[in-house]
Parts: C-alpha cells; sequence; structure tokens
C-alpha cells in the first residue's frame, strides 16, 4: 500500500492545491494514518484474535463515522 498522495491535491471545487507544505504535511498524515492499522493488527494477532475478526473492525469503524466538517463551514 503507498500511503503517498498525488504531487497535486484536488479540492472539492476541482482546483489543484500546489502549495509544498500543505503537501508535506498531507504525506505525513497519510504515512501516520498507514501505521495505525499496521500496528493495531500486529497486535491483535499476538493476543490471538482472529484476523477475520480484525478485517472487519476498520470497515464498521469507518460506517460509524460522523459527517465530516470543514473549517468555517456552517453546520
Amino acid at each position: 500500500m503507498n500511503p503517498r498522495p498525488a504531487a497535486t491535491s484536488p479540492q472539492t471545487s476541482a482546483t489543484l492545491v500546489p502549495y509544498p507544505e500543505k503537501l508535506r504535511v498531507l504525506r505525513e498524515n497519510c504515512a501516520e494514518r498507514a501505521q495505525v492499522p499496521q500496528s493495531a493488527f500486529a497486535e491483535v494477532v499476538l493476543m490471538d484474535v482472529g484476523e477475520a475478526a480484525m478485517r472487519r473492525l476498520p470497515v464498521m469503524a469507518v460506517r460509524d463515522l460522523g459527517p465530516s466538517r470543514r473549517i468555517g463551514s456552517r453546520t
């Protein structure tokens, strides 16, 4: 799995954001987010929890997410 985003990042308005700082932070965030489930999976295997059960947990976590909020949005 390659957690690295593309060289430019599309916004919801379909414009591209070429800001190096934003892209650097996005890459760091993607790398951190990719490591969390990998570490959790390794710990679960050590605790002898079934692999199939562990693979269902991320699906349930994403399903239970609340609505996204943008900074400055009126929600």
